[in-house]
C-alpha cells in the first residue's frame, strides 16, 4: 500500500512507447495467470496434505506453523527474485518493482494475521483458521511457481496497441477482486463471518480495491495518456488543472503558482455550490506540479476530497496548519512522496495532518521531514496505516504517537532515526483494536538511541500482539532495561533483530521469564542463526 504508486508513475515515465507497451503486456500476462490460478484453485484444499492436527485434542503448535509459513514465503520469494532478474535484464524494471512492492505491501498483513491466530483461544477455531490460511499460503506458493514456469518455458504474448492494452489491464481489476471475494465465500458460514478471517480478507481486498484504481488512473496521468482529459463534474473549467474522470482531478501544470492553485479551487468550490454539487465527494486529487511552493490555508474549502496524492512536487515545501480545513472530515487517505515537504516552523505539517479526523492512511515517502515532534499524531481514531519512510527522519520526540486505537501498521523503515524520546510510542493503552506491526528497521538506531526505559509503554496484560522490527546494522545488542518491559507485558510481543550472540548483554534473552514467542524472530549475526544454539553465549 505504501509502495505501489511507484509502479503507477514509472509506467507513465518510461522513455519509449515500445518499452511502455512491453511492460504493460508483461503485467497483463502475469495478472491473467494469477487470476486463472486463483479462480481455479480450491484455496484451502492443500491444507489437507499438511501435517495439521486431526483432532482438537492434539493442539496446534503455532510456532511450527509460523515457521512453515515463513518457509513457504521464502520459496515464493525465491521464484519472484528469479523473475525479477529476468525482467531487469529485459529492461522491464517496472514489472520487477511491481513484484517487490507486492511483497512489501503484504508482509504486515501476514504478520497481523499470525498475531491474531495466536490470540485465538478456541481450539476448533484455531484448527479451522490455520488449515484455511496455510492452505492459501501453500496454494499461493504453487501459483507463483506455476507462473514462473509458464514465463520461462512458454512465453505468452498479448497483442494490441497501447490504448487497448491499457483497457485490458483495467479489465483485470474486477476479476482479481472477484477472486478474493470467491475465496472469502468458501468454507463454513462461521468462518466467513468470523472477525479474524473477515479482517484478513478485508485487508487483502482493501489493498486491491485501493491500489488498482491508483494504477489505472496514474497510468492515465503519464505523458502518453495526456489526451485522456475529460470534462469535470458539471462541465466546470478548472484549468490549468484538469479532470481524468468526473471524480479524478489532476494538477500537474508547470504554469501553476500558489495563487493560481488557490484561484482554481475557490472557483471550483463556488461552481459546485452554484450547480448543487457541493455534497459530491471527489474521489482523488493529484498534485505533481513542479512550480507550487506551498499549500495555503483552507485551500480545499467547499470541496469534498476523499484522497489527496502529492508526488514529485519538487518545489512544494510547506503545508499550512489549516490547509485541509473544509474537507478534513472527508479525507480518508493522504500520500506525499518525492516532495521536499518539511515539518514547518511550528510543526505545521503535523498540525495539518491532525485535522484529518477520519483519515485511515497517511503515507509520506522521500520527504524532507527531519523530526517527528511531540504530538505529531494524536487522537486520529480511524488511522490504521501510517508510513514515514525512505526519508531523512533522525529524531522521534517524546509522545510523538499517542492515542491511535485502530493503528495496525506503523512503518518507519529506511530513515536515519538515531534518537527515540520518552513515551514516544504511547499509542497502545487498553483500547488498541488489533495487533500492531511497527517497522523501525534499516535506520541508524543503536543501544544508546532510546532515551528512556519508558520509550514504549505497554500496559501489563494487554491482549493484542506487537510485532516490532528492530533490525539495524548498528544495533547488535538489546539492553535488558529498555526491552524487557515491552517483551514481558504480554505473551504476544515479538521482536525481529539480528544480534551479537557472543555478547553477554544479550544473554538475558534466553531467560525463562520470556516465552519462545518473544524471541523466535531474533537471529545471530555470526555462527548458528538460532539464538538458543549452545554455541552461543559460552562465556556468559
Amino acid at each position: 500500500s505504501a509502495e505501489f504508486p511507484k509502479l503507477n508513475e514509472a509506467i507513465g515515465n518510461l522513455p519509449s512507447a515500445a518499452l511502455r507497451q512491453q511492460t504493460i503486456q508483461q503485467l497483463i500476462i502475469d495478472l491473467i495467470v494469477i487470476v486463472i490460478q486463483t479462480r481455479c484453485t480450491a484455496l484451502g484444499s492443500a491444507a489437507q496434505t499438511l501435517d495439521f492436527p486431526h483432532v482438537v485434542g492434539e493442539g496446534i503448535q503455532l510456532n511450527e506453523i509460523s515457521s512453515y509459513a515463513n518457509s513457504l514465503g521464502d520459496k515464493a520469494i525465491e521464484y519472484i527474485r528469479t523473475e525479477q532478474q529476468k525482467d531487469n535484464n529485459k529492461g522491464l524494471t517496472v514489472v520487477s518493482q511491481f513484484y517487490q512492492d507486492c511483497i512489501d505491501a503484504f508482509t504486515p498483513i501476514a504478520r497481523w494475521l499470525f498475531g491474531e491466530l495466536q490470540n485465538t483461544q478456541e481450539p476448533i477455531l484455531q484448527l479451522v483458521y490455520t488449515s484455511t490460511v496455510m492452505g492459501q499460503f501453500y496454494d499461493l506458493t504453487i501459483m507463483i511457481e506455476r507462473l514462473s514456469e509458464l514465463r520461462a518455458v512458454k512465453p505468452l504474448s498479448v497483442t494490441g496497441n497501447e490504448h487497448n492494452l491499457i483497457n485490458r489491464l483495467k479489465a483485470l481489476e474486477s476479476r482479481v477482486l472477484a477472486a478474493v471475494e470467491s475465496a472469502q465465500a468458501r468454507g463454513p458460514r462461521g468462518l466467513r463471518t468470523d472477525p479474524v478471517m473477515k479482517g484478513y480478507y478485508d485487508k487483502t481486498n482493501a489493498f486491491f480495491s485501493a491500489e488498482f484504481p491508483k494504477l489505472n488512473e496514474a497510468i492515465a496521468v503519464g505523458s502518453v495518456f495526456g489526451l485522456n482529459q475529460n470534462e469535470c463534474i458539471g462541465k466546470i473549467d478548472i484549468s490549468p488543472c484538469y479532470c481524468n474522470t468526473e471524480s479524478i482531478i489532476i494538477c500537474d501544470s508547470s504554469n501553476l503558482t500558489d495563487q493560481t492553485l488557490s484561484d482554481v479551487f475557490e472557483n471550483f468550490a463556488y461552481k459546485l455550490k452554484d450547480q448543487d454539487y457541493h455534497d459530491t465527494i471527489i474521489d482523488t486529487l493529484y498534485i505533481n506540479s513542479s512550480s507550487v511552493v506551498q499549500l495555503r490555508p483552507k485551500l480545499f474549502a467547499g470541496i469534498r476530497f476523499k484522497r489527496i496524492f502529492i508526488d514529485k512536487a519538487y518545489t512544494l515545501k510547506y503545508i499550512h496548519p489549516n490547509t485541509f480545513i473544509g474537507t478534513e472530515l472527508d479525507i480518508e487517505e493522504i500520500r506525499i512522496e518525492n516532495t521536499p515537504i518539511h515539518e514547518g516552523p511550528r510543526n505545521d505539517l503535523f498540525l495539518a495532518l491532525n485535522t484529518l479526523q477520519r483519515v485511515e492512511h497517511i503515507i509520506m515517502l522521500n520527504t524532507s521531514v527531519y523530526v517527528i515532534p511531540s504530538n505529531a499524531f494524536r487522537s486520529l481514531l480511524n488511522l490504521n496505516l501510517l508510513t514515514i519512510g525512505r526519508g531523512q527522519v533522525e529524531i522521534i520526540e517524546e509522545r510523538a504517537f499517542k492515542d491511535l486505537p485502530r493503528l495496525w501498521v506503523l512503518n518507519l523503515r529506511d530513515n536515519r532515526i538515531n534518537s527515540v524520546g520518552d513515551r514516544a510510542f504511547d499509542f497502545l493503552g487498553s483500547t488498541l483494536k488489533s495487533n500492531l506491526v511497527i517497522m523501525l528497521d534499516r535506520n541508524r538506531l543503536t543501544r544508546q538511541s532510546f532515551k528512556s526505559v519508558n520509550w514504549f509503554p505497554v500496559p501489563l496484560g494487554i491482549n493484542v500482539g506487537i510485532d516490532l522490527d528492530l533490525d539495524n546494522e548498528l544495533m547488535s545488542v538489546l539492553p535488558e532495561p529498555i526491552f524487557y518491559p515491552i517483551m514481558s507485558a504480554n505473551n504476544f510481543t515479538t521482536i525481529r533483530a539480528s544480534l551479537d550472540c557472543e555478547s553477554c548483554d544479550n544473554y538475558w534473552l534466553l531467560s525463562t521469564r520470556l516465552g519462545r514467542n518473544h524471541t523466535k524472530f531474533i537471529t545471530c549475526r555470526r555462527g548458528p542463526k538460532s539464538l538458543d544454539d549452545p554455541a552461543h553465549f559460552t562465556t556468559c
